[in-house]
This record gives C-alpha cells, structure tokens and sequence, in this order.
C-alpha cells in the first residue's frame, strides 16, 4: 500500500516535469551557435564572431545579434523567422540591407539598427514587416533615403535617424506613416525641408530637428501636427520663423542656441492657453526655449518679456528658457527673466490678451494686496456695478439737496456783475432778490 503510494505522489510531481521538458526542448541547433534560452524562445548570439545570420535559430521570437561581423543582409535573411518579434542587430558592422531581407515577418514589431555603417536605406527595404512599430536607424553613416525608404510599414511609430549625415529628406518620405508617434531627425546636415514632408502625420507627438542647418521654417510646415506636443529646433542656424499654426497640444519648443533677433511670430503661441497636468496632477507649464539668440529687446519682445515673467519661478532652473537681449547696446545681456520694467509701450497688435490667464496672472503679481480668482472675479464684477450705480446716484442726489438747502437759507449770493459797486450795493441785492428773508428787506428801510 505505501508503496503504492510513493509511486503515484512520484507521477504526480515527476510528470508535469517530464512532459514540459519533452515539449519545450530547444532546439540543438541553435544552442549550438547561441545561448537559447527554451521557455523563453530568445536568442542570445552577442559577440560570436558570426558572419551571417544563423538558421538554426529560425524559431526564435527575441534575436540578438549585437557585436557580430555581418556586413550583408541579403534578400530572404530572415525569410524563415516567422515567429521573430524583437530583432537587435546593432554594432556589427553592417553595411548593406538588401531590400527582401525581411520576408512575411508579420510579427516583427521592433528593430534595432543602430550603430552601424550604413550609408543608404533603399525603397521598400521594410516591406516585409508589415506590423513594424519600432525602428532605430540612429548612429550609423547613412546619406541617402530613398523616397520609398519606409514603404510597406504604416503601423510604425517610432523612428529614429538622428546621428547619421542626412542632407536632403524627399517631401514623401513620411508620406504613408500615419500612425508614427515620434521621429527624431536630430544631428544631421538638413538644411531644407521641402513644403508636405510632414503632411498627414496627425498622430505625431514628438517630433526633433534639432541640430541641423536649418535657416528657415517653411510656412504651412506643421499644419497637419495637431497631435504634436514637442518640437526641438535647437542648435540650427534659424534666423525666421514663419507663425506656427494652432497646435493645441503643443506645449514645447526648443529653439536654443538659434540666430532669432525676433520672436513676434511666436505671440500667438504665448497669449494661448495651454494649462496641462502632468500624471500626478501637478500644473505642467509651457515650455519656450530661447536662450542663445541675440534678441533684439523692442517693442515686439514685450510679450515674451511677460510671458517670462509669469514663469520665472518655473524657469528658474532651466538654463535653455533664461533668454537674453543682443541689441540695443546698453540693453546687452539683460535677462528677460529678471527685467521687470517694459522695454515699450505695447502696441494693440503685440500685447497679450488683457483675458489671458498669463497676464492676470502678472497683473495679481505686481498687485501683491489684492489676490481674487478667476471664478471671484468673474462673480463680483456684476455686483461692483451694482454698488457703484446706487453710490453716484445717492451722491447726486445729496449734492441736489445741499444746493437747495443753501438757496433756501440764502447762503448763496448772486454773482457780482459790477466789479467795481460797493459793499452796500451788494448787501441791497442779496436781501431784495432772496424772498425767503422778508422781514430782513424791511428792517433795513
């Protein structure tokens, strides 16, 4: 009976264990040339000195291939990877991706490139990757995008192409990525961007131009952006801005380290209200980065000179927003942050609006006694009217009433035509043309 017993508790614990191991054993193949791990079906093939993808890992859904010598892929280099989903290819001297490398990969959904020789990205290279979210192409020494480079991808959403030596980007290169989220084109030599490169990205959240040759913004650039929360322009050679269209949910721009003198095309993005919360339900305020241009501080800086003003304390730590006067002369390296009196007058066409919460907000500052919200303000404006209507008219009619009160008491002479008449004159006047003292005109004859 016990041992029995002992028998069955044994084929209890022992056979999940034999089962699994005999249904999920990898594949020798592949351990042969990495470090397979079986329940997790990933790949690990860092730094074994392979020269072409290994095919003995075709089952694999995590595949790193990090620090290899793989100079090619060629068409049909993944052809038999169906069920690959992450693929890090990074840092092993690649040169060339034959368009066809990636073949009915339908689960490939992130790709790593980064740091690499590649020079060009060939039209529909990705084709085959249909439901392709990630794609990292940053750090490596391409040149040329075809205009079809991203052909055949329309989920991405992330891509990145910063750090390589992109000098020219075709007006269709973005054209079918609707639903890209973040693109990030930062430290290149793009001195132009052609009129449309950007059209029909209305998902986009984030997008970086920063550390280029850009002279000048297009206008009608970023009209289709109406998702966009980010743009970072700095470290360009922007000498204009055209004026930004109505982004609703923009509330960052980087323009530091640029060649502006003047920002009035930027007012209309300064007198808008954009009162966003952070995930903790703390205030996130607008962020304009400007410092690093040689401003001109006229009458049109006046509204970036308030908006700082409002912000000071927000800014106080972010050394890109503490912006700076160039010109005139005896106004150079002035902080607008810390410039208190206007440098102008505003003109109607420059002032913020007297309704904008920025500029309530500053006249409550330089008002330090009297702190009334929005909402109480709002409330006590009709009552104030109220008061003051009823106080000039009990104030009329008391001034009404004194003046009568006087003329009855006959305080209140006639005015002397005659200059020159005597004190008689004017006594005999006063008490012949008051009827109200009769008895006076008597007593005197």
């Amino acid at each position: 009976m016990h041992t029995n017993m002992w028998y069955i508790w044994t084929l209890l614990i022992c056979s999940p264990s034999i089962v699994y191991s005999q249904t999920m054993q990898p594949p020798h193949e592949c351990s042969a040339v990495c470090e397979y791990t079986h329940w997790a079906l990933d790949a690990d093939c860092k730094n074994r000195n392979l020269t072409s993808i290994p095919g003995q890992c075709s089952q694999v859904v995590t595949f790193d291939l990090r620090h290899n010598h793989i100079r090619i892929l060629p068409v049909g280099a993944f052809e038999e990877f169906v069920n690959l989903r992450y693929l890090d290819i990074e840092m092993m001297e690649l040169e060339t991706i034959t368009p066809g490398a990636f073949q009915d990969n339908i689960n490939l959904v992130h790709i790593y490139i980064q740091i690499n020789q590649l020079t060009v990205i060939r039209s529909f290279t990705f084709k085959g990757v249909p439901n392709l979210k990630q794609l990292f192409l940053n750090s490596n020494k391409i040149k040329v995008l075809d205009p079809g480079a991203f052909e055949g991808i329309p989920k991405l959403e992330t891509l990145f192409l910063s750090d390589n030596d992109i000098s020219e980007i075709s007006s269709d290169l973005f054209r079918n990525l609707t639903k890209l989220r973040y693109l990030y084109l930062e430290n290149n030599h793009i001195s132009d961007i052609p009129e449309g490169t950007f059209t029909g990205l209305t998902n986009l959240r984030h997008l970086s131009l920063a550390g280029n040759d850009l002279v000048h913004i297009p206008s009608g650039l970023f009209d289709d952006l109406k998702h966009l929360r980010a743009l970072k322009l700095s470290y360009n050679h922007i000498i204009s801005i055209n004026p930004l269209p109505d982004l609703p949910r923009l509330n960052h721009i980087d323009l530091f380290n640029n060649q502006l003198t003047s920002v009035s095309n930027l007012t209309d993005f300064l007198k808008a209200p954009r009162r966003r919360r952070r995930s903790n339900g703390t205030k996130k305020f607008t962020e304009l980065f400007l410092a690093k241009n040689p401003l001109n501080c006229d009458c049109d800086i006046e509204p970036l000179r308030i908006w700082l003003q409002v912000h000071r304390e927000e800014i106080r730590n972010h050394h890109r927003a503490n912006a700076t006067c160039a010109s005139p002369a005896e106004l150079s390296d002035v902080s607008l942050c810390n410039q208190q009196t206007p440098f102008c007058t505003l003109h109607t066409s420059t002032q913020l609006s007297t309704d904008h919460p920025d500029t309530k907000a500053l006249t409550r500052a330089a008002s330090p006694l009297i702190h009334i919200s929005d909402e109480a303000e709002s409330t006590l404006m009709p009552i104030t009217i109220v008061v003051v209507s009823i106080s000039s008219v009990v104030l009329v009619t008391l001034l009404i009433l004194t003046v009568y009160m006087k003329c009855r008491n006959g305080r209140i002479p006639y005015q002397k035509h005659n200059t020159k008449g005597s004190d008689d004159d004017y006594k005999q006047a006063n008490i012949t043309e008051n009827p109200m003292n009769k008895h006076a005109k008597y007593s005197g004859m």
